[in-house]
């Protein structure tokens, strides 16, 4: 599975109304995890412009949510991947830093949560992906206000134990389909 095919999944799973079976477990773990709160009351969008331009032309970044919506948000979680290592993913981590900074402007008075979702096998692994990604600007990322590094070994838990506790709400199909996701998470 690719980024791309990756966050229209994360999508699907953040909106409880899908026929996943799981609820609104997926996004109450990702609001606990980015906030330490699980409001239900949030909007979800992949592909956020957080440049203002809706004309396609604009900065995106691959996921957002926003508490109670995209209009006045009290709330914004802002998500991209950077992978582990490799190519082009310091150019990636420098533009979540501008677009960290862009959505401040435009929402001063919102709680914004930047989330970095990285393929690394553990946490010690993913902090040290960033400070090689990012070189001297590392403490910047560590020491900033909001970040979060979040694993897909993590994401593939949530998903695992919403699939436990909702497991009779599950159709065979949605069965099928999360335990790829669940595999593709965890297998990275």
């Amino acid at each position: 599975m690719k980024w791309d095919a990756f966050w229209r999944l994360f999508e699907w799973l953040t909106n409880p109304k899908e026929a996943h079976g799981l609820g609104d477990s997926i996004r109450c773990q990702l609001l606990t995890f980015a906030f330490g709160e699980s409001n239900t009351l949030c909007g979800a969008m992949r592909e956020y412009p957080v440049s203002g331009q809706k004309d396609g032309k604009g900065r995106f970044i691959d996921f957002a949510l926003a508490i109670p919506s995209f209009g006045n948000p009290t709330h914004l979680i802002l998500m991209d991947d950077i992978g582990a290592v490799g190519s082009g993913k310091q150019q990636k981590l420098k533009s979540l830093l501008e677009y960290s900074a862009r959505s401040r402007t435009a929402h001063p008075n919102a709680k914004i949560r930047m989330i970095a979702v990285s393929d690394a096998k553990d946490s010690k692994e993913l902090a040290l992906a960033v400070h090689v990604l990012l070189k001297e600007q590392a403490v910047d990322f560590t020491a900033a206000d909001g970040w979060r590094l979040l694993s897909l070994q993590t994401m593939g838990a949530w998903i695992r134990d919403a699939m436990i506790q909702r497991q009779e709400h599950l159709s065979e199909k949605a069965k099928f389909g999360l335990e790829e996701i669940l595999e593709w998470c965890e297998s990275h």
